[in-house]
């Protein structure tokens, strides 16, 4: 099967949260596998990419797998405002040079990694610093308020996650910071990361015409494609942040991408090992680079348009992140067998291997 190399916006590679398990190395090795230009890393490492000394750190580290692959960083923020002012004035030096800072990102809740910042008056805080500075680069965002959450998470009953970590808290946390960025005077590009809400996608369309900054929506493969029922399958092994979402809602995903109102695929690729996935404190996130080809063909099995296609891979990220890079085919067969590394593999409903 040929497509245009995508753009992966969105990967989680570990560092040393599992010194027994080389998850960048695995991660990069799919990454080839699947056809990949480029993936842009997340800073809820161990340690945090928060820093301009472990961002050159992990450069090191990936250039050692990364082959052709581009391989960009985002850089994160804290509560603490002077770290955030220097980082984002790192970011804006490297942006200008080209270098491997390719945004900022904010999470607004607790995730993997610990990086939450719920404190609204922080929140806001960042944004003014942003503005302030006239950053005029990507910041993307974890939209979720945990203010919000309903009831709580019983591992023996996998959807109490997705009901505990509602869509309206998505669509909630998404208005909250259009606010604070519009109040702020931010100039740059706010990204909605891993959007999981139909509604979010729709509120941020229409708030378009409204601020004055650029808004852009990234979606999983596994909003668009998984749902709650395959808890049944995995169990917690397909709990991630923001969850699964119910069959309506995700019929919903898909069609705004077939409809192109988003403008990425990000596949929040994010493995740990299958002992913490399946202990009575499972982490969140899964694996999901290796399904890139399957998820193209089911796309066009859809009636995507190739155009459309071919903006949500490549053509927007490549724009919008300033990559600079080639657009080059990649001819390649799904290859399920790269699951074995990760022990199991999310999409099996999907992709004809149960």
């Amino acid at each position: 099967m040929k497509y245009l190399r995508p753009i992966d916006t969105h990967a989680h590679f570990r560092w040393d949260e599992y010194l027994n398990y080389n998850f960048i190395k695995l991660g990069f090795r799919d990454s080839r596998a699947v056809g990949l230009a480029g993936v842009l890393e997340m800073p809820n490492t161990t340690p945090q990419l928060t820093t301009i000394a472990n961002i050159a750190d992990r450069i090191v580290i990936a250039n050692k797998h990364r082959g052709e692959i581009y391989h960009g960083i985002y850089a994160g923020t804290s509560e603490d405002m002077a770290q955030v002012t220097n980082i984002v004035l790192e970011a804006k030096k490297s942006m200008e040079a080209n270098g491997r800072i390719n945004g900022i990102k904010i999470f607004h809740c607790q995730s993997t990694g610990k990086m939450g910042i719920t404190d609204h008056d922080k929140q806001r805080e960042i944004w003014e610093i942003l503005g302030g500075l006239e950053y005029k680069g990507v910041v993307t965002n974890h939209f979720e308020d945990e203010e919000s959450y309903t009831g709580d998470f019983d591992y023996t009953n996998p959807i109490t996650h997705s009901i505990r970590q509602n869509p309206e808290s998505e669509l909630i946390q998404a208005e909250r910071q259009v606010r604070n960025a519009k109040d702020s005077k931010f100039q740059g590009i706010m990204v909605s990361a891993h959007t999981s809400n139909p509604d979010t996608v729709d509120y941020l369309i229409s708030e378009r015409k409204n601020v004055p900054f650029d808004i852009a929506i990234e979606m999983t493969l596994h909003h668009m494609f998984l749902n709650t029922g395959d808890y049944s399958i995995h169990k917690n092994r397909v709990k991630m942040n923001p969850p699964l979402r119910v069959p309506i809602l995700q019929q919903r995903n898909l069609e705004h991408v077939l409809k192109g109102n988003i403008d990425f695929i990000g596949t929040d690729h994010a493995p740990h090992p299958i002992e913490e996935k399946d202990s009575k404190t499972p982490k969140s996130g899964i694996p999901a680079i290796p399904f890139y080809p399957r998820g193209i063909e089911l796309l066009r099995n859809e009636k995507i348009r190739e155009i459309v296609l071919q903006d949500i891979t490549f053509n927007n990220a490549n724009r919008i992140f300033k990559l600079g890079l080639a657009p080059r085919l990649a001819e390649v067969e799904y290859n399920p067998l790269l699951w074995v590394a990760y022990g199991y593999n999310p999409f099996s409903r999907i992709d004809g291997t149960i």
